[in-house]
């Protein structure tokens, strides 16, 4: 049983150096402590500044860095 659970949120949209670091911080610390890890993408969703809708985000995330089973 998992004593820990580690969770981040954000907009990703897109996908950024930035996120990835996230990401990878969020991964180390779950390992880290024997948790689990959860990253949740908000739906965030516009022409202007969010140009990937919330599929797009999901879908994509497997060709990007930023790929993670536990990627929400």
């Amino acid at each position: 049983m998992e004593k820990h659970h580690h969770i981040t949120h954000g907009r990703m949209n897109p996908p950024t150096v930035g996120h990835e670091t996230v990401v990878n911080q969020v991964k180390s610390h779950a390992d880290k402590t024997k948790g689990g890890h959860t990253i949740i993408l908000t739906h965030s969703h516009d022409s202007k500044k969010n140009p990937l809708s919330p599929e797009q985000k999901v879908k994509d995330r497997k060709s990007t860095r930023l790929n993670s089973s536990h990627l929400v």
